[in-house]
């Protein structure tokens, strides 16, 4: 259901009248408006329902009485003076309203969250990880309510595409220190090769085996506390067992 509604009905002094109301669920109000048949003629009721009722820019005339309603579960949204011929539709809106009101609230209260996390990710000069933890648990929690149908599809999709926007940004720069991470990981692989070829060609020239040995354990130590990728980390340890097999032959 929309949040505003027209029909029409009776005053406290049985005058035909047409009833426009209108949820404000940040507030948590409705606001009633009434307008006498002097006013709302045929055109103009038809004009509430498609225009006023559809958002569109409308001019409220003047002559109208306007009531604001605090939105409770125990009170009807209509004050008593005034009766509707649809009172099912009144029903329907005091049901659907109020889960409104909450999904606003809830609305409200992730967005306040997200703009947290983006002030987080604003800050940030390098990818981190409890970072894109909280965000991604933030949005788990959002796909719950949305399954639940707690929130309504443009409340979700709002926050969506903030959050998207974010997941971009921290992917950014975890791609960044990948490229940085796979840049050093090449250099030491590179570094690694032509120790490892220093040490074969020395063992080459007949130079003694054990301190040779050695220094190839020194290097498998000193391997174990850099930075590779696994597939240069491979390279390398490969590169070194076969470097012992060598010297061994």
């Amino acid at each position: 259901m929309k949040n505003k509604i027209v029909l029409w009905g009776t005053n406290d002094q049985d005058e035909r009248v047409l009833i426009a109301l209108e949820l404000k669920p940040h507030a948590n109000k409705v606001e009633i408006m009434t307008f006498p048949e002097s006013i709302a003629t045929e055109e103009f009721s038809r004009k509430m329902m498609d225009e006023w009722r559809e958002n569109k820019p409308f001019d409220l005339p003047e002559g109208h009485v306007l009531i604001e309603r605090e939105l409770t579960v125990a009170d009807s949204i209509l004050p008593d003076h005034l009766k509707v011929e649809r009172s099912d539709v009144i029903h329907r809106a005091q049901t659907e309203w109020h889960f409104s009101v909450l999904s606003a609230k809830l609305h409200e209260t992730y967005k306040s969250e997200l703009n947290d996390i983006k002030e987080r990710v604003e800050q940030l000069t390098n990818f981190d990880s409890a970072t894109w933890d909280h965000l991604k648990g933030f949005w788990d929690k959002v796909q719950e309510q949305v399954k639940e149908r707690n929130l309504f599809r443009d409340q979700a999709d709002s926050l969506r595409d903030t959050a998207n926007e974010l997941f971009t940004k921290l992917k950014e720069m975890r791609t960044r220190i990948d490229n940085d991470f796979k840049v050093k990981s090449k250099e030491n692989l590179e570094s690694f090769q032509k120790l490892v070829e220093d040490v074969e060609t020395r063992a080459a020239k007949g130079l003694r085996i054990q301190p040779l040995f050695d220094e190839l354990k020194e290097l498998q130590q000193k391997f174990k506390s850099l930075d590779f990728t696994r597939d240069d980390r491979n390279k390398v340890w490969n590169r070194i067992d076969e470097a012992f097999k060598n010297i061994k032959a």
